[in-house]
């Protein structure tokens, strides 16, 4: 939504509420109520208001609304300090309200997130050629990492999830997909105290297809922690590798001395048969060490390969707004990781399409036609916030002329810290007869 649609009273309110140094990351309405996400330094809460005619159990309410926090866990202490700001804003304010607080579109963080997950949930569904629908569960056990990547795109977590939570999570989301992919993340997940645990749960229910966990592979360099993990075939890795050079591993990483771990944690991982998918997230830190990176592939430990190359864009989402200092401008990026490719399959490396991420998949339009390929897939884009020309509040952004685009419906278009900072000029539609259909 932009800025001019936005309703005055909404736009009086973010205003009232930045006073106190409380940011409306997001908002939307849902049966009647309005759903708003508040950041107020460290502290980040999910609220509903509601009008207190609707008569909903509430935390606190005003004369005409009523006010409560998304989650199971108490608010604490700062968060009882937003609520109460909060509250007295709208008191403030309230004569001046209408009696639904409603916004004809979201604003913000919330549209991409359903509002029946809990908090260490995300859901990313996508149609295979085979047509039944397959959906991705990101399960984020810990916001604790033990790297420090100055581009990271993890979610904060309010607090860590129980075995209990994740188990009724997943009992959900398994009644309403046919097939279901569950990704253990974080932060990095080897930090959680229920990660082994989550782990061979996950593994152990039928109506998870596939497991994966996202890892910097640190952890694995002690073989105990592979040893603890269910034999079966339904799970993979999918490892944080930014570089295969020290220097620029702790560059990218913002870490010392843990290079050398990660690349025993990928190995010991390899040889206990486990399927690999090594992400590279390229960025102004290691643009230029991509041509040794693939050269580097070949020569690891022969049971480190076969294995997958996966090249990730940076997302920049607004909780990490220094990410996109560390853009790269997709032309430049493109030409680079094209020649990567090549190099790859030459030595024998599988590489994922460019297209094939959701959030971090490079626009088809600066991709040459013969790497144009989303896998298979059409990814489900409706809780997307993408904004066209113009308008610079959401967290993507298209130009007018994508629509004329043969993969529109398929693309998000680039971050809007990109946009913002590069423009939207290099967008250019695909119109060509040649190009793959629905790949």
């Amino acid at each position: 939504m932009s800025g001019s649609s936005l309703p005055k009273w909404f736009v009086l309110l973010r205003r009232a509420l930045a006073r106190f140094h409380i940011r409306v990351a997001g908002a939307v309405s849902r049966q009647d109520c309005l759903i708003v996400q508040l950041e107020h330094r460290e502290q980040e809460l999910t609220v509903n208001i509601c009008h207190a005619a609707l008569n909903r159990p509430y935390y606190l309410r005003t004369g005409r609304f009523h006010i409560t926090y998304r989650g199971s866990d108490p608010p604490g202490p700062a968060g009882e300090k937003v609520l109460a700001r909060l509250a007295g804003i709208l008191t403030r304010m309230e004569h001046g309200l209408p009696r639904m607080l409603r916004l004809q579109e979201a604003f913000g963080a919330p549209a991409d997130r359903d509002p029946d997950l809990p908090f260490f949930c995300t859901v990313e569904t996508s149609l295979p050629d085979t047509g039944e629908p397959m959906a991705e569960a990101m399960i984020r056990l810990t916001a604790r990492c033990n790297q420090n990547c100055p581009f990271c795109s993890g979610e904060r977590v309010h607090r860590e999830p129980g075995l209990d939570e994740i188990a009724g999570c997943l009992a959900d989301l398994s009644g309403r997909f046919g097939h279901l992919m569950a990704t253990v993340t974080g932060g990095e997940p080897t930090l959680s105290p229920v990660f082994g645990d989550c782990v061979a749960m996950l593994a152990g229910m039928d109506t998870v297809n596939r497991l994966q966990i996202q890892t910097n592979g640190v952890a694995f360099s002690d073989q105990a922690r592979l040893a603890g993990l269910p034999p079966t075939a339904k799970l993979h890795f999918f490892i944080s590798l930014h570089a295969t050079q020290e220097t620029v591993y702790d560059r990218c990483t913002g870490t010392r001395g843990q290079f050398g771990r990660a690349m025993q944690g990928i190995t010991n991982i390899a040889a206990a048969g486990h399927q690999i998918i090594l992400n590279c997230v390229v960025s102004t830190l290691n643009i230029d060490h991509i041509p040794d990176y693939t050269r580097a592939l070949p020569q690891m430990p022969p049971h480190a390969l076969p294995l997958t190359l996966h090249f990730s864009a940076l997302i920049c989402p607004e909780r990490n707004p220094a990410a996109r200092d560390y853009l790269v401008r997709y032309p430049s990026l493109t030409r680079r990781l094209e020649k990567a490719v090549v190099r790859a399959g030459q030595a024998g490396i599988r590489v994922s399409p460019l297209q094939s991420s959701t959030h971090a998949a490079i626009p088809p339009c600066f991709v040459a036609q013969a790497l144009r390929n989303y896998g298979g897939k059409a990814f489900d884009m409706a809780g997307v916030r993408i904004g066209r020309e113009g308008d610079d509040t959401q967290a993507w952004a298209k130009s007018e002329a994508c629509g004329r685009c043969r993969y529109d419906r398929r693309c998000m278009g680039v971050p809007g810290a990109y946009a913002r900072r590069f423009g939207l000029d290099e967008l250019n539609p695909v119109r060509d007869i040649l190009a793959q259909k629905a790949p």
